[in-house]
């Protein structure tokens, strides 16, 4: 069978390596690949990088996992774009890739932080949400995913350096949130929450759902529906391919654990 290649948890490739995304993917080779999982928090170079571009023209199936989690721009995701950025971008990103049900809007993760003046700053909220969750439903997407921040020691030594704390939330409130504001304004909408490594709410279709993908593709093809045992425990996602690098990612966030060399705002 064709594989299904990851592109990237480990690193944003579309935004800052996207001609090393070309080069991986040709390695590989078009002919073995059933679809190529794209993760994202700024799709423009989808649209703007030639070589990119082309590529992804040539791929049976592409699916977008986009991460939009209302940060964007601030002093959290520092060269992240806005979501009203973000999103006029997004027909044309939709028209790339044939379809908005080829594309999974990441509300990822859910945090709240503190700065030495107890100041908040989240997204547990549906000030920040629900113009998300309305822009997801307009574009015709139909999946939202979200999680919550784990507080890994690397994060939190950052965060000490730059006088911030993570705020942290019992399970029954972030469950609390995602259950009666977001699963219940985007049912509204006809837009589906699934969560992703949260207890209890955790469901069987992970972030790069095989069994999705299939039924997704143009022709139909089999790809493995096998669990990728080297995620996290909870993790449901299918089996694949990663390209990309840990400490690489240039986008900045403060609270991302794949990165320790951020130091800096």
């Amino acid at each position: 069978m064709k594989i299904i290649v990851s592109a990237s948890r480990r690193s944003d490739l579309v935004t800052c390596y996207p001609e090393k995304l070309v080069e991986e993917v040709s390695k590989i080779g078009l002919e073995n690949i059933h679809t190529l999982v794209i993760w994202t928090k700024n799709p423009a170079n989808m649209l703007d990088n030639h070589s990119l571009l082309e590529l992804l023209g040539k791929l049976d199936q592409v699916y977008l996992n986009l991460t939009v989690t209302g940060l964007g721009g601030t002093f959290l995701e520092p060269k992240v774009p806005t979501p009203e950025e973000i999103f006029q971008r997004m027909p044309d990103v939709i028209k790339l890739i044939g379809s908005p049900q080829r594309i999974s809007l990441r509300y990822d993760p859910l945090i709240e932080v503190a700065d030495f003046q107890e100041n908040r700053f989240t997204n547990i909220t549906p000030d920040i949400f629900i113009p998300i969750l309305k822009q997801t439903a307009r574009l015709g997407i139909p999946i939202i995913r979200t999680s919550y921040a784990t507080p890994y020691w690397k994060v939190l030594s950052r965060f000490k350096r730059l006088g911030l704390t993570f705020v942290e939330h019992p399970l029954e409130e972030i469950t609390g949130f995602i259950q009666g504001i977001m699963m219940e304004e985007a049912g509204k909408l006809g837009v589906e929450v699934r969560t992703c490594v949260v207890p209890h709410l955790t469901d069987s279709g992970g972030c790069i759902d095989g069994k999705l993908l299939r039924e997704l593709h143009p022709y139909k093809e089999r790809c493995s529906i096998a669990v990728d045992r080297s995620q996290r425990e909870c993790c449901h996602c299918t089996k694949s391919q990663d390209i990309g690098n840990w400490d690489s990612c240039a986008n900045g966030c403060l609270y991302c654990y794949g990165n320790p060399k951020i130091y800096t705002v």
